[in-house]
Order: C-alpha cells, then structure tokens, then sequence
C-alpha cells in the first residue's frame, strides 16, 4: 500500500489485508479470506474458493460539530460467498457474518496500528444482511456494510 494513493484506497487496501486473515487455520470459522478481491472484475481462473470482494463506495463529508471539519467518512461493502448445502446454508452464513465482524473489530486502523494508514481514524462493520438463496444455489452470500472515518491528504 503506497502513501501516495488515496486514502479511499488504501482503506480498501486495508480491509482487503484484514479479510485475507479469516481463515479457519487462524482460528475462524471459514476460509472466506482464501480469495479476497478489491475489483469486483477480476476473475480468477482457476479459483477454488468463492470471491470475497471489497467496494468502497461512498465519501461523505462530516456534519458533526464537535469532529474535525476536514474529517469525511466513506462506506464500504464486503460482499462474501460461501458453498453450503442444503442443511447447514443458514449455519454458514451466521459464521461468516462473525467472522467478518470478528476481523474488522480488531480494527487495524486504529492510530498507531502497523498497517493502519495514518489518515483513517477507524473502519467498522455497521449492518450485514444474508442474501436469499436461490432453490438449490450450493452458495450463501453474506454483504456487510461498514463505514470508516479519514482526512483527506
């Protein structure tokens, strides 16, 4: 992750680098961090893992008195699949919702956090909600939703 790019970026950057932990080997209860993509265009060929793919999506600038007037927040949307089967496609979507929740409360951008970009002050999961699933779909898709605040450059 360069310091020249937007900050925007570098927290899709950064959220990609947290995903890619969610790992059952690390703990989790899903592997949904084997293939994490912040280009929703990418297709990986021979792919064995369903895309977890990263967009962030929306700036705004704050409104709240009491903060920085330069601070702005952007949404982002993490938008995860999972291959299930007919008797556990709600167990798995529930484990994958923790999981996602799980990471990004380790909030990794916190100030002083290694691989925080210094402009973000924080990045948190807010709503996730779990697709419906066609009849007979082998996949759940989990999208949760989340916002972080920043300085611009």
């Amino acid at each position: 992750m360069a310091d020249s790019d937007p900050v925007t970026w570098q927290l899709a950057l950064l959220l990609q680098s947290q995903l890619q932990k969610v790992r059952v080997s690390n703990g989790y209860f899903t592997d949904i961090g084997e293939l994490v993509l912040v280009e929703d265009v990418q297709t990986p060929t021979e792919a064995t893992a369903l895309a977890t793919v990263i967009d962030v999506n929306t700036t705004t600038r704050t409104s709240d008195a009491a903060t920085n007037r330069r601070q702005r927040s952007v949404d982002f949307t993490v938008e995860a699949a999972i291959k299930v089967t007919p008797t556990n496609a709600k167990q798995m979507a529930h484990r994958v919702v923790v999981d996602i929740e799980r990471v990004l409360d380790q909030d990794a951008s916190a100030p002083g956090s290694p691989s925080a970009p210094k402009n973000i002050r924080m990045a948190k999961a807010m709503k996730a909600e779990i697709l419906k699933r066609p009849e007979g779909f082998g996949a759940m898709v989990i999208q949760v939703t989340g916002t972080a605040n920043y300085l611009p450059q």
